[in-house]
């Protein structure tokens, strides 16, 4: 019994961890502003054929990073940006969504990764990362996760504008 009381605690514990990052993040987030002057370079969509349907595969850079990521958008949306930002260790990505959809994403984990070698000291284990919607946190889905990328499925609503990917560290 008193071991079912100390792991409940620790959960709480936990879930107040949590809560206070993403307050934390969200106050560092809502005060910066990155403006970016040059368009970005879209690279033209790769359809597949698979299982009898297709798969579009799309890949957009993001700015201030060097690396570029895939993704693709179920829905009547397109994304007009996209930035990472190093001191939050977050990808923003700018959309316009005309009708509500959904975003499927892979991440590299050399670009962001939630609770991996990031961390300091050095754990190996995963942290899930925190989505924010229009600065609102939403449930997101990870569908795939492999040593390379972990691969995100967002569902956003029509006319939303912004999502950010935080990668964060439970210490």
């Amino acid at each position: 019994m008193n071991t079912l009381i100390i792991i409940a605690i620790s959960v709480v514990a936990i879930l107040i961890a949590v809560t206070a990052v993403v307050f934390a993040v969200l106050s560092v987030a809502s005060s910066q502003v990155t403006v970016i002057e040059e368009p970005i370079e879209h690279v033209e969509p790769v359809i597949t054929e698979s299982g009898g349907g297709h798969t579009i595969d799309k890949t957009i850079q993001v700015q201030g990073s060097g690396y570029s990521v895939k993704y693709r958008i179920d829905g009547n949306a397109i994304i007009t940006d996209s930035i990472f930002k190093e001191e939050s260790n977050s990808v923003i990505i700018t959309l316009d969504a005309i009708t509500s959809g959904s975003l499927i994403i892979e991440i590299p984990r050399t670009l962001i990764d939630s609770g991996h070698t990031n961390c300091d000291p050095n754990y190996e284990r995963e942290e899930p990362f925190a989505v924010l919607i229009d600065h609102e946190e939403v449930f997101f889905e990870e569908i795939a996760t492999t040593s390379e990328k972990r691969t995100l499925s967002i569902s956003f609503e029509e006319n939303t504008k912004t999502i950010e990917i935080i990668a964060f560290c439970l210490i």
